[in-house]
């Protein structure tokens, strides 16, 4: 289960109440050096502001690889964030995880420019995530100690500028530790400095070499806010020794990142049925869709495909060893620009499928798809997440059409009087998985209340009966489960009626 804190309230006055009749056992990578996926999301929930003592200050003691944490920085005030894994890979980016300003392996030292927001990404090789925890800190009034010092002077004696291919430049190949070159730096631009020797330190400083910007062991990324001539300074990391044992230095910057062909709906890409489908959401851009608020909208990279309803059910699934973060699915049906949400799923919350350490995050549903029509698929990600996912698609004929009442969006609310009993009645059987994180076919059914009162659903009138039944109540559509204060699960005639 992700680490979300869960709060569900009630209104004095008018609010939905959903039940959800469900029937179970009856026929119903990385471009860049720096790593910024985060296929397990932020965590902690709420953001984190130091307090600037000059000692280590926990942000979190459940720290998975493959998530950030947002941090509230002071510019010009120096931080040092530290895992308690040392080969974790330490990503610092701007809030919204577009821009990466520094990284470096077990500790980065950082400086910001701006007072705001800022996301510390983890990962283990690879930029790779898992459910295993960690502590991170961050330590804030101190003065840093980085390695300024380069009794070697400057080589080589050119300013070196990058050309941004992706692809690492090198600077020369008998640097010096105790030593620096001058780099010329854009702004906005994340650069990756390489020593060929590990346990060296890299500091990046102005170009004076006063004052130090960022600092590291290989290899570090600096994005510099003004564009202009910068140190990248080399030391041994004891003392921040110098010597002459010669090491290669390179510098590197990403080339254009070209987002994937089906990175909006207009291109969505044409499957059928059935298939199998790679794909990425790493490169894409998120698209903001107003289609219900069943679908809701979300900050995630997102890319598209499409498919022609043939009188069948439709199972789209991202449940596969080659996904490897927290998708999320949604189905809509009409044009680009006016879409309609059919169906929405985070969490299947039954993938065992391995490759990746939370299988169950992936998505599963199931939609009818009518001769015809074009339903497109939209492939995101819970809150930021992005990677790689294999989308199957399976579908069998459909020979019960399902009921009126089969999504939560196609119900009308009964507006209920206290004392008065209101009677529902109808059938699951050719129902669709289609609503929320619910793992088994449901319908829905709607209520308002118009006081604070005590309701009580009942289902021992069922006939015939069913094996077993389970109610769950939300406060909309999407909305936050409520969970009953008492319940049982037996009553006349063998039905057992569930929370």
């Amino acid at each position: 289960m992700k680490k979300y804190s869960y709060e569900s309230k009630l209104s004095a006055l008018t609010r939905w109440l959903f039940a959800v009749l469900l029937v179970i056992g009856i026929t119903v990578s990385q471009a860049g050096a720096q790593c910024l996926t985060a296929p397990n999301g932020q965590w902690p929930g709420s953001t984190i502001t130091p307090t600037c003592t000059g000692s280590p200050q926990t942000i979190t003691t459940a720290a998975f690889a493959g998530e950030y944490s947002v941090v509230s920085l002071t510019a010009g005030t120096y931080y040092r964030f530290a895992s308690s894994f040392p080969n974790d890979i330490l990503t610092i980016a701007d809030n919204i995880g577009s821009t990466a300003f520094t990284w470096a392996i077990g500790n980065v030292l950082f400086l910001p420019a701006s007072t705001t927001t800022y996301r510390v990404y983890r990962h283990n090789a690879g930029c790779g995530s898992d459910g295993i925890s960690r502590t991170i800190t961050v330590t804030c009034g101190f003065t840093p100690q980085p390695c300024l010092s380069v009794p070697n002077g400057l080589w080589p004696s050119a300013t070196f500028t990058p050309t941004c291919s992706g692809s690492p430049q090198t600077i020369a190949t008998n640097a010096f530790e105790g030593e620096y070159s001058n780099v010329s730096l854009t702004a906005g631009t994340p650069y990756t400095f390489t020593i060929s020797l590990a346990g060296d330190i890299i500091t990046i400083a102005n170009s004076a070499g006063t004052f130090a910007l960022a600092s590291g062991a290989t290899p570090l990324v600096f994005t510099p806010a003004s564009s202009g001539t910068y140190r990248f300074c080399r030391n041994l990391a004891t003392g921040c020794g110098s010597g002459s044992t010669n090491r290669t230095v390179t510098i590197s910057c990403p080339g254009v990142i070209v987002a994937p062909a089906n990175d909006n709906c207009a291109n969505a890409t044409l499957i059928t049925c059935p298939s199998s489908t790679a794909g990425s959401t790493t490169s894409a851009t998120p698209d903001a869709i107003a289609a219900g608020a069943l679908c809701g909208t979300n900050t995630a990279n997102d890319v598209w495909y499409r498919i022609v309803g043939n009188n069948s059910t439709f199972t789209v699934s991202t449940c596969d060893p080659g996904t490897n973060y927290d998708t999320w699915m949604s189905i809509y049906s009409g044009a680009c620009g006016a879409l309609t949400c059919v169906a929405n799923q985070d969490d299947d919350g039954v993938c065992t499928a391995p490759g990746y350490a939370n299988p169950t995050w992936r998505s599963t549903l199931s939609f009818a798809g009518l001769t015809g029509t074009t339903y497109y698929i939209r492939i995101h990600g819970n809150g930021t997440s992005a990677g790689n996912f294999v989308l199957n698609v399976s579908c069998v004929p459909i020979t019960v059409a399902p009921p009126a009442n089969d999504q939560c969006t196609a119900v009308s609310p009964v507006t209920l009087v206290s004392g008065v009993p209101q009677t529902f009645t109808g059938t699951t059987v050719g129902a669709l998985l289609n609503d929320q994180t619910l793992t088994i076919p449901s319908v829905w059914h709607a209520v308002t209340l118009t006081s604070c009162a005590t309701l009580t659903l009942n289902y021992c009138a069922t006939s015939p009966a069913f094996a077993d039944v389970w109610i769950v109540l939300y406060t909309g559509c999407p909305g936050s489960q409520i969970f009953a204060t008492t319940w049982s699960q037996s009553c006349p005639g063998g039905v057992r009626t569930g929370p």
